[in-house]
């Protein structure tokens, strides 16, 4: 993000953590759609659906409360 001043970078870097989400499980089905299982750096898991239309991509992203 170099739009953002080397000061702001640091600070943001000193105080909040990325961590990596990982690919757990993908399918894919004949329609195009594709849906993936990701799992966060603490164990929970998170489900998105990519469907795919002739004019548009719709994104659905999906957790269940604990």
């Amino acid at each position: 993000m170099t739009n953002l001043s080397k000061q702001l970078r640091s600070a943001l870097e000193e105080r909040f953590e990325f961590p990596a989400v990982r690919v757990d499980a993908t399918q894919q089905s004949e329609d195009g759609t594709i849906k993936s299982r990701f799992r966060l750096h603490d164990g929970h898991l998170v489900e998105g659906v990519l469907i795919p239309t002739s004019t548009r991509q719709t994104a659905c992203v999906s957790s269940r409360r604990l």
